[in-house]
């Protein structure tokens, strides 16, 4: 009966206004699950005698846990359904703005939206507007569990390894890591305890070192399928990443002379916990379509440094301190040299490696105010410095921290190296295009520079990689720390002018433009065959190429063989690539120049890496040039006669040239084809190498030894050979060789060839050294050979008599744990290669980079 006076009530109401309305008002619109929002709801107008509203929303995303009503009316009521809940009031009479009734709703499940809607509603029985026509809430994908993990200035570092008891590091057989634990309250990403790596010098200064890689703010992005964190667990020693041998290139590389850091004590920071060393919060992420696999990730980077930094100044009191960072680490060196002169008490040397503490795009993954929220970042900044930067480039902070009179630090210097085309901080991590985030990496330290033109610079080539200190991340070229300069003045010259107290700017402005020609090349070809291809290479322009760059031959399918160079402004070279091709027909031969090995790496940086203004864009449509060959196959070779091991080919070199890439330690095997085979005996080389590499490999059969080395005693010679590898950097190589004796010259030095042993000795410069030597095999025509070398040279192949001879019948067949090489068919196409690159971290779903290490057509 109460229920159907209040709706004749409603019905009946003649009271009806005129622009009377209701509208809903939220606390929030955005919230972890598990918070609630309030949502009030207000009528307006004069002379209201009831209100009619009828709210649904989606029971899976949110739960109503409240309802308050307020006494406007006389009578009133709340109903309730799976999805809706209406309020109901009559009896009364207010005007003006009132508040009626509070729902409270819960968010139950992760959503990127879920709305409240209106459905139906009334004011003095006539069908009014409601404002707004819905309201949508974001129901966030994480949840905040502690919102300041640890102060990391009053954890107890008392229990650490002292610096005293550790032995000062010999850098003449490179950098040596000691593991010092960090106290239990320093995390790593998923709450485990974790460590810092410290090297001890002999000199008494300090260089704090932040590692980089990636950032993360959810749960795909924090270990999820698509990941940008390199690790959230880093390891010593184990894995497949231990940091004490990953990290030895760059101002890591102790051994070299160059090195400004060599001998100074090294402060190694782990990064693991995908905030940029800023964070002081523990959150929880949600998987929803898999709540089972939720991650909770400790955010708690600052934490972490600040604690290894008020260690190591326990340690002492050292002359000079830096604290530097890569990438993740670079971004991370913009608080923490600030809080380095607090704990140290002294003025900081700040280098930073390309973090350059630009603002993401909006349309970014990782915006400030979302990664502010997350990481808890703006609570590790000093209140005052806030205005500053709030909701802009997190680096003009340093127009604070650097401004000794308004609470900085006024005797610290700060530098900045980063590419201005970063490929990895402004498409990828930031959403910019290669030139409005140059644009603003400008923008941005040019108010920096004009307000501390002595203590603050930037050394700024103008190339898309992506970092240099630790060697450089996907470089091609060696060790980036050491080869990269602007028009001559390096990367070493400018850290060392800023160590001595002068901050000086060098900025690539890419005024440049790089050209191929092709100057001669065949028409017409053999396969099997050698023949040049002359290309000239030119630098037009007044700057230098700041890092090396590749000259690629290439045809439709297959790289063919590469060239790594720099030139300096308004230059040009010329030289030869060697070309041997393997199949007949029509083939179109391409030289690049500056293009890309690593497919993954071509498809996301368009340009290359050398970036050319210099008459941009048309500066890129000269960088390739090709030809067009005819491509004929040889008559087949007959085969045999005494002592001439088959005969050569018309045309064909004394020497094959064969390209291979290897990773280090991975056994690779090269397989000639049956036109080098012919010329050299050679089945294939395996390698084996202490270093990734590109190795070209010379192979050569000779008539006779050079002058001044001497002949194996006995007159058993029937192969001399010369295998002389041109590696891209400096390793050890070692490996087997396999290669064929025709059994004809065996039979012609008077042995039976299933009666008689064959033996590779290697010219080691001062004496002939017996190989491990075995037989593999027999195809009738030749027995194939296999020998172990440490090192490539002059090599002879001697026959050695059996004391027990094998049986007379050749062997078709080889043993069981051996295996019989084949020389391929004469269609049989050459290997072809693809170099590939080591690379330091996965930035997530930015490149899936695949390392190609040879390519058999």
């Amino acid at each position: 009966m109460k229920a159907l006076k209040i709706f004749t009530l409603l019905i009946l109401s003649i009271a009806v206004v005129s622009a009377a309305e209701i509208t809903l008002e939220a606390n929030k619109t955005a919230m972890p699950k598990g918070d609630v929002v309030q949502v009030d709801v207000y009528v307006n107008g004069t002379n209201i005698g009831s209100v009619l509203l009828n709210l649904t929303y989606e029971p899976t995303k949110l739960s109503l846990i409240d309802r308050v009503r307020y006494g406007v009316f006389g009578e009133e009521q709340f109903k309730t359904g799976a999805n809706y809940v209406a309020f109901i009031g009559a009896g009364g009479s207010i005007s003006g703005k009132t508040k009626v009734a509070t729902l409270g709703f819960k968010a139950t499940g992760v959503a990127t939206t879920t709305n409240v809607t209106p459905v139906s509603s009334a004011v003095n029985g006539a069908p009014v507007t409601v404002l707004p026509e819905k309201v949508t809430i974001t129901i966030l994908d994480y949840e905040v569990i502690n919102s300041t993990w640890r102060n990391p200035f009053t954890i107890s570092i008392a229990g650490m390894t002292s610096f005293a008891s550790l032995p000062v590091d010999d850098p003449s057989d490179g950098i040596n890591w000691t593991k010092v634990d960090l106290p239990a309250d320093c995390k790593n990403g998923v709450g485990n305890n974790t460590f810092i790596m410290v090297r001890k010098g002999s000199e008494n200064k300090v260089l704090i070192y932040l590692e980089g890689g990636g950032a993360c703010s959810s749960y795909a992005s924090c270990g999820g399928p698509a990941s940008t964190v390199t690790t959230l667990e880093p390891e010593f020693d184990t894995g497949t990443r231990p940091l004490k041998s990953t990290y030895v290139k760059g101002i890591f590389d102790v051994k070299s002379p160059l090195n400004p850091f060599r001998n100074w004590t090294m402060v190694f920071v782990p990064y693991s916990t995908g905030d940029i060393h800023m964070g002081n919060r523990v959150v929880k992420y949600y998987n929803t379509s898999n709540p089972l696999q939720n991650k909770t990730i400790y955010h708690i980077g600052y934490v972490n440094a600040i604690v290894a930094m008020r260690w190591i100044n326990a340690s002492g009191n050292f002359d000079q301190i830096v604290v530097t960072g890569t990438s993740a680490g670079g971004f991370g060196t913009i608080l923490h040299f600030y809080r380095a002169s607090e704990i140290f008490g002294k003025g900081i040397i700040a280098i930073n490696d390309a973090g350059p503490g630009t603002a993401p795009n909006v349309t970014s993954a990782l915006p400030p105010t979302a990664t502010a929220e997350r990481w808890g970042s703006m609570q590790s900044y000093p209140p005052q410095s806030l205005p500053y930067f709030a909701d802009t480039d997190t680096i003009r902070f340093l127009n604070w921290a650097l401004n000794g009179s308004a609470g900085g630090c006024g005797n610290c210097i700060y530098a900045l190296f980063e590419d201005q085309w970063d490929f990895v901080i402004g498409p990828y991590f930031q959403g910019y295009s290669f030139t409005d985030f140059q644009t603003r990496l400008l923008n941005a330290i040019a108010s920096i520079k004009a307000n501390f033109s002595t203590r603050f610079c930037s050394y700024l080539p103008l190339s898309t990689y992506h970092t240099a200190f630790a060697g450089g991340y996907n470089y091609p070229a060696g060790d980036r720390f050491y080869n990269l300069h602007i028009d001559g003045y390096t990367l070493v010259q400018w850290i060392n002018s800023v160590l001595s107290g002068n901050c000086v700017d060098k900025r690539d402005l890419g005024l440049r433009d790089l050209q191929v020609e092709i100057l001669s090349a065949p028409s017409s070809a053999i396969v099997g065959n050698a023949y040049n291809i002359t290309v000239k290479v030119s630098n037009v322009g007044s700057n230098a190429t700041p890092d090396p760059f590749f000259v690629i031959l290439s045809n439709a399918t297959a790289t063919l063989g590469y060239k790594v160079m720099t030139l300096p402004a308004n230059s040009n070279t010329t030289f030869n690539f060697t070309w041997i091709p393997t199949t007949a027909g029509t083939e179109r031969l391409n030289v690049t120049l500056d293009g890309l090995l690593v497919p993954a790496l071509a498809t996301l940086l368009p340009l290359g890496s050398v970036v050319e203004l210099y008459g941009y864009p048309a500066s890129e449509a000269n960088n390739t040039a090709s030809v067009t060959v005819i491509v004929s196959t040889p008559p087949r070779p007959i085969l045999g006669g005494g002592g001439g091991g088959g005969g050569a080919m018309p045309g064909v070199p004394v020497y094959i040239t064969a390209y291979i890439t290897v990773k280090a330690n991975e056994e690779s095997t090269i397989d000639l084809p049956q036109s080098a085979f012919w010329e050299t005996n050679v089945v294939a080389l395996l390698i084996l190498s202490s270093e990734d590499n590109n190795i070209r490999f010379r192979i050569e059969k000779l008539k006779e030894l050079p002058p001044g080395i001497p002949e194996p005693k006995g007159d058993l010679v029937v192969l001399i050979l010369s295998i002389e590898p041109t590696l891209s950097k400096e390793a050890s190589i070692k490996g087997k060789i396999k290669f064929g004796i025709p059994i004809e010259d065996i039979k012609a030095k008077g042995f039976d060839p299933n009666a008689v042993a064959v033996i590779l000795l290697k010219w080691n410069g001062k004496e002939w050294i017996e190989l491990p030597t075995k037989f593999v095999g027999s195809d009738g025509k030749y027995n194939y050979y296999e020998a172990e070398t440490t090192s490539f040279s002059y090599f002879v192949a001697q026959l050695k008599p059996l004391e027990t001879p094998k049986p007379t019948t050749p062997v078709a067949t080889p043993p069981p744990t051996t295996v019989v090489t084949t020389p391929p068919p004469t269609t049989t196409p050459a290997p072809g290669f693809i170099p590939g690159f080591e690379a330091l971290f996965a930035i997530a779903g930015l490149l899936a980079v695949a390392y190609l290490i040879r390519r058999k057509n």
